[in-house]
């Protein structure tokens, strides 16, 4: 679970280390984020080669979660660290690879709109393996 004030790690190559959440967007709970659930976050760490700035806000889509997660054939899901990919304020994906694999909540919980799906599309070509 995902709350206000966690620090997250950024799951791609755009250059940043980690991540503090601000607010959960859009959940039916906005205190609590799960996977596949979009984040307001400011930047922690970053490398000092990175171009993007500390003061700006980004959003991150979150794809892992400490909490464990049961599926329903009876299978539970469980990772080390909380994990997201950083977006830009318009929904551009900042990272040009995915560090690590991808579940297949994140595909589940997004919304059933035509515009929102493709962006989902473009990140699944980016990763190399989906559980």
């Amino acid at each position: 679970m995902i709350y206000k004030e966690t620090q997250l790690f950024v799951s791609d190559n755009s250059g940043i280390k980690s991540v503090k959440c601000i607010r959960i967007l859009n959940s039916k709970s906005q205190s609590i984020g799960t996977v596949g659930n979009v984040a307001l976050v400011h930047i922690y760490r970053k490398n000092k080669y990175s171009s993007l700035k500390k003061k700006l806000l980004y959003y991150g889509l979150i794809i892992m979660v400490k909490q464990f997660k049961f599926r329903k054939d009876g299978i539970i899901i469980k990772f080390k660290e909380n994990r997201v990919l950083l977006f830009s304020n318009v929904y551009k994906f900042l990272g040009s690879k995915i560090l690590g694999i991808l579940t297949k909540e994140i595909w589940l919980n997004t919304s059933q709109n035509k515009k929102e799906k493709q962006k989902y599309y473009k990140i699944l070509s980016f990763c190399n393996n989906i559980i």
